[in-house]
């Protein structure tokens, strides 16, 4: 039976797809919150901007069996207008790649073979935030070379993660010697300063309070001062915001918080989905840094996971000291570029190569 490919542009076109996306995500080898429809759906809401919708569809006797989020953005590359079909990803988001039903790879390559000939010119796809052990962005990069279409793969940062397995406290001894000792002179001297709690909102009517504690403690943070903090942007607090009333709805939400005195000095935002949890944000008050509050509430949500039987904690993101403090295990993420044949396409491919061969020469 013959594929049928659709691109969609209109997003109540795609709004209509909800329950048909969720549906062959669920049935996928990769059902993660960050792959959901109503994901997409605020992120476009918040995100969108200027460019173009540019989901592509495939359906094989009338059913969805695979679904590519993607858009398309318009810039200039060396005075020229280049196009860039890209995921629907920026710093906001932590996983990508496609929805496949199992059994129908074959769609891989009809989706390519749409691609090839789409009426609309493309100069390049790009695809970020894939995870290495996502074997399809090989397939598809094959492909495309099959065909004489440049195709490369960066590699760029790794996500610390926790496998959950054995008992929490056999896990703690496991850790660094020093990094306990450290963790346990810091939670001595904080419980001097009063009585120390361990707090988790998960109630849709206690969200608007908890996200304003837990959105004023990240600004608090360096992230407030460089300007990344989720309240220093209104569409970044309105997709936090809303993403956390869905999650609540769904059963999804974590907000945690590490409290002393009543006061909140300590913030996690995480999404607890397919019995793993996700760390979406984290932050605490600087006025209370010489006490790792941070790595105390991390203690708490990880002893929390051990003792609730979920099989992962993931910290997302980049990787970071505090982070690899709980963990050697690591993902790596992947950037994948495949470009056309067009002249904007070749001049950017040899830009990019030179610009590469230049750093790892000067590195060297």
């Amino acid at each position: 039976m013959a594929y049928e490919v659709l691109e969609i542009s209109e997003l109540d076109e795609f709004g209509k797809l909800e329950a048909e996306w969720n549906l062959l995500l669920s049935m996928s080898h990769h059902d993660i919150p960050f792959l959901r429809h109503e994901w997409f759906m605020n992120w476009w809401v918040n995100f969108g901007g200027s460019h173009r919708l540019a989901v592509v569809c495939i359906r094989k006797n009338g059913g969805l069996v695979s679904a590519f989020p993607l858009m398309e953005a318009r810039t200039t590359f060396a005075g020229l207008p280049f196009i860039i079909l890209q995921s629907i990803t920026n710093a906001h988001s932590f996983r990508y790649y496609f929805l496949l039903w199992p059994g129908d790879e074959g769609s891989l390559t009809a989706f390519w073979q749409y691609l090839r000939n789409r009426p609309r010119r493309w100069d390049l796809l790009q695809l970020e935030e894939i995870p290495a052990d996502v074997l399809t962005y090989e397939v598809l990069c094959d492909t495309a070379r099959k065909d004489s279409f440049p195709a490369e793969i960066w590699r760029g940062g790794d996500s610390p993660y926790v496998r959950i397995n054995g008992k929490w406290n056999a896990y703690w001894e496991g850790l660094k010697p020093k990094f306990r000792s450290n963790m346990r002179n810091r939670l001595k001297r904080l419980e001097q300063l009063g009585t120390l709690d361990y707090e988790v909102v998960t109630d849709s009517s206690a969200i608007e309070s908890a996200l304003t504690d837990g959105f004023a403690i990240e600004q608090k943070s360096w992230k407030g001062e460089n300007g990344t903090a989720i309240a220093c942007r209104q569409d970044t607090m309105n997709f936090y915001t809303r993403w956390a009333d869905t999650a609540a709805k769904n059963g999804w939400l974590r907000l945690s918080f590490l409290t002393i005195n009543g006061r909140r000095v300590a913030f996690d935002y995480s999404i607890h989905y397919n019995n793993r949890l996700y760390c979406m944000k984290i932050g605490y008050d600087p006025a209370y840094s010489q006490y790792s509050v941070g790595q105390i509430l991390c203690s708490k949500i990880l002893q929390q996971c051990f003792e609730d039987g979920v099989s992962e904690y993931d910290f997302l993101g980049e990787t970071t000291t505090h982070k690899m403090d709980w963990t050697s295990l690591v993902r790596a993420r992947l950037s994948v570029f495949i470009y056309n044949r067009t002249v904007p396409a070749r001049l950017h491919l040899y830009n990019s190569r030179i610009r590469r061969h230049l750093k790892h020469w000067i590195i060297k």
